[in-house]
């Protein structure tokens, strides 16, 4: 969630412990897509918001995004869901290692469960995982846990409210900052594909900031998400099918360079 920027101890705890979901789960089909995305820009600029437009290809595994923006595009290849990447830049020919200027998809909208084999759970290596019965969370039935973490002489401790039949997470709690909750609103049709609709809020120190999400039903993939100024993504045109394996691979006559070195952080060193 791109508006969610306060991390606690405990969640960076989390987040090293827990994979993500795109390394635990990849889409169950493959498919192509149109996409545009709406980066935020700078409040203390008076500027229209940027627009990217661009096309996704999703294979086993692997993906191909092309982002277009200011009339130049680059393509970014995904390997094993996400643990290798490369940034083609088709205008000189050449390539790089890693992710560019070419923007994301999220991930899968499929969570790894306190139950699953691969989970850190599994493992009882810092984190001691027990499940603590079944509830309803605002009409979906959910199975609740508590997880306790172990690590580098830090304690902590968070609830989870899990939808296994969905294998997503819609509440969890720590014991120290934000409360994340998802609520289902209904199924909508978004381009004449099933979708699910929810609210995503993160409550924290009194302050709560809402998005709203779209996921397809059937794919598991993020078509839309919408915060205080509109849509920041969108995606349409949706085509259900195998996909060209070159679509996938770095072409021959392209040659590879080295990553643009980051830019300096303002005030900071040359």
């Amino acid at each position: 969630m791109h508006f969610m920027t306060r991390i606690t101890t405990l969640l960076l705890l989390l987040s090293g412990l827990f994979p993500s979901a795109l390394e635990a789960a990849w889409y169950p089909k493959e498919f192509s897509a149109e996409v545009q995305w709406t980066l935020p820009t700078d409040p203390r600029v008076s500027a229209p918001a940027e627009k990217i437009t661009g096309k996704v290809y999703a294979g086993n595994q692997r993906m191909r995004i092309e982002a277009t923006t200011q009339n130049k595009t680059h393509a970014l290849i995904v390997h094993e869901g996400g643990k290798k990447a490369w940034t083609l830049n088709p205008e000189t020919k050449s390539y790089h290692d890693g992710v560019g200027k070419v923007p994301m998809l999220p991930k899968p909208d499929i969570d790894i469960l306190p139950s699953d084999p691969d989970s850190p759970c599994a493992k009882k290596n810092k984190v001691t995982c027990n499940s603590t019965g079944s509830d309803t969370l605002d009409g979906v039935a959910v199975e609740k846990w508590t997880i306790s973490i172990h690590q580098n002489n830090q304690k902590g401790e968070i609830l989870l409210w899990i939808d296994p039949k969905r294998r997503l997470v819609l509440k969890q709690q720590p014991n120290l900052g934000p409360q994340h909750t998802r609520i289902l609103v209904g199924e909508v049709d978004h381009g004449g594909r099933p979708t699910e609709k929810w609210t995503i809020t993160e409550t924290f120190q009194g302050q709560s900031h809402t998005m709203e999400q779209w996921v397809d039903k059937e794919l598991r993939l993020i078509v839309r998400q919408s915060g205080p100024v509109g849509d920041f993504l969108l995606v349409q045109n949706i085509q259900v099918a195998p996909q060209p394996q070159n679509l996938f691979q770095i072409p021959a006559e392209f040659k590879q360079t080295l990553p643009p070195a980051p830019k300096p952080l303002p005030g900071g060193n040359p």
